[in-house]
């Protein structure tokens, strides 16, 4: 039996991975049992790129990570091994990992968000912000057509500081201009 909480762990998961796992199991109808088990997911690349800030590193991949930080060959072709050097990788860099962590609703409005980022209403990083809150599409547009000029401002105040007032202006800005082109039909 797993003890909870379980928080699953693993590289580069929050842009690849997890979505797909996400997506593979709501095909399953098993993304209930997964929200169950897992108290939410840790990315070890973006865990990396905050806490190797400022240092002279170019590629954060774990295969480049474990030769620069554990002196060590990836074991790609090894599943257990890349297991354990993930863990290795991990705990070299278990500082400031609350801020790494999310969970399946953060991941779930991350995918959802992926239609403006698609359009350019909205920025990677931006997206990335939204989410991290629990904004989804469906929030915003939610938002939108309650108040079309007024509604996404008020949604997103409190992001004022996360995203800097230039680039929450530019997101609401674009997002308006998204959902009255795509409402609009």
């Amino acid at each position: 039996m797993l003890v909870q909480p379980i928080t699953l762990v693993g590289h580069n998961i929050w842009k690849m991975k997890c979505p797909i796992l996400c997506r593979h199991l709501d095909e399953l109808g098993l993304k209930d049992e997964l929200q169950e088990l897992v108290s939410g997911f840790l990315d070890t690349e973006s865990l990396a790129r905050d806490n190797l800030k400022g240092k002279d590193i170019k590629k954060f991949s774990q295969q480049d990570l474990s030769k620069m930080l554990l002196k060590k060959t990836y074991p790609g072709h090894n599943t257990l091994e890349a297991v354990k050097n993930l863990q290795e990788l991990y705990q070299t860099l278990l500082p400031a990992q609350e801020k790494h962590l999310f969970s399946l609703v953060q991941l779930e409005a991350h995918m959802s968000l992926q239609p403006l980022v698609l359009a350019m209403a909205v920025t990677k990083p931006s997206a990335q912000t939204l989410a991290q809150q629990g904004i989804s599409f469906e929030t915003l547009k939610q938002a939108y057509q309650k108040d079309p000029k007024k509604g996404l401002k008020h949604l997103l105040r409190h992001l004022g500081n996360e995203l800097g007032p230039n680039k929450l202006s530019t997101t609401i800005r674009h997002t308006q201009a998204f959902f009255l082109s795509k409402l609009a039909h």
